[in-house]
């Protein structure tokens, strides 16, 4: 219920606010898009996975120092900024469907 007062009832004003104005502006579009990807992430987001990798632990612990070099398997090293930043980008890309053209006004948004 707060969704719809909070979210779509103001954006349904702006929307309607734009339109008398003639021009195009679909906040309440935005919303139901943003709401459709926060109900499929939702489990994910929610939830706590805990993966035992035993396999994992003894291949790094068998690998050669060259090939741990080359593929570098100990997630405490991870650069985790980077993977996040990495993470958002797919994404706003790959799930979103969005342009990376409109990467800079996004990130004026925030």
């Amino acid at each position: 219920m707060c969704t719809f007062f909070y979210h779509y009832v103001p954006a349904a004003i702006l929307d309607g606010a734009f339109l008398m104005r003639k021009k195009r502006f679909e906040m309440v579009n935005f919303y139901r898009r943003i709401h459709g990807i926060m109900d499929n992430l939702q489990h994910y987001t929610t939830h706590r996975f805990v993966f035992r990798t035993p396999n994992m632990q003894r291949l790094i612990s068998l690998a050669a120092p060259e090939d741990v070099q080359m593929f570098p398997l100990d997630q405490s090293q991870l650069n985790w900024k980077r993977y996040i930043e990495n993470y958002v980008l797919g994404v706003r890309r790959y799930y979103m469907h969005e342009s990376d053209d409109s990467l800079l006004a996004s990130r004026r948004c925030m």
